[in-house]
C-alpha cells in the first residue's frame, strides 16, 4: 500500500473575492457624487478574515493600471466563505474629473490584501460617460469688505461689514 500526502494550501483553501450586478448610472456630471449598488461574493470555502477595500477607478481601457483616476473606495473585511451580499451601497466622486467617455471600473481587494484562489476574477469594468456641468449651475462667489474708517490709527478700533453674493 502506498498513500500520498500534500501539505499546504489548494486553491480550495482561499477565499475568492469577486463583485457582481454592478449597478451606476451611465452617466455623471463632472464634480458631482455618482451612487450604485454592487453585490459582493467570497466564493472561496474560507474566510477573508483581513480588512481589504473595493476601489473604482475610471480609465481609458478595461485594465487597471497606475494612471487610472481614482474615483473612490468602500472599507471592507472579515467576510464569511461562500458569502453573498445584495445591494451594498457605494458612491464615487467626479470632482475635477474631465467630461468625456471612461471605463468605470470596480477592483474588489483593489491593493491585494487578500490572498485568494482566484486573482483574476476582482475587476468588473463598464462604460461611464462623465459630462460637463450645466451652466449657471455652479456656486460663483464673490466677497466685498468695507471699513468705517479707511484710514485708522495704530490700535484704533474699527467696524468691517463683509458681504458674500452668490453670481452663480
Amino acid at each position: 500500500d502506498y498513500s500520498l500526502n500534500i501539505a499546504g494550501n489548494t486553491p480550495q483553501d482561499l477565499p475568492d473575492l469577486l463583485s457582481s450586478n454592478f449597478t451606476p448610472p451611465a452617466r455623471g456630471v463632472t464634480n458631482s457624487i455618482v451612487n450604485f449598488t454592487v453585490d459582493l461574493k467570497n466564493e472561496g470555502r474560507v474566510a477573508a478574515t483581513d480588512n481589504f477595500e473595493i476601489g473604482l477607478f475610471l480609465s481609458t481601457d478595461p485594465s487597471l493600471s497606475a494612471d487610472d483616476i481614482d474615483v473612490g473606495e468602500i472599507p471592507t473585511g472579515n467576510f464569511a466563505p461562500l458569502s453573498f451580499i445584495r445591494n451594498v451601497p457605494g458612491a464615487f466622486n467626479l470632482a475635477g474629473v474631465a467630461p468625456k467617455t471612461y471605463f468605470l471600473l470596480i477592483v474588489v481587494d483593489r491593493d491585494n490584501d487578500i490572498a485568494e484562489s482566484n486573482e483574476n476574477n476582482n475587476l468588473v469594468s463598464t462604460l461611464f460617460t462623465v459630462e460637463p456641468a450645466p451652466a449657471g449651475t455652479g456656486a460663483d462667489l464673490e466677497l466685498s469688505i468695507s471699513a468705517n474708517n479707511a484710514n485708522p490709527a495704530a490700535f484704533q478700533t474699527i467696524r468691517l461689514q463683509t458681504t458674500v453674493t452668490n453670481k452663480g
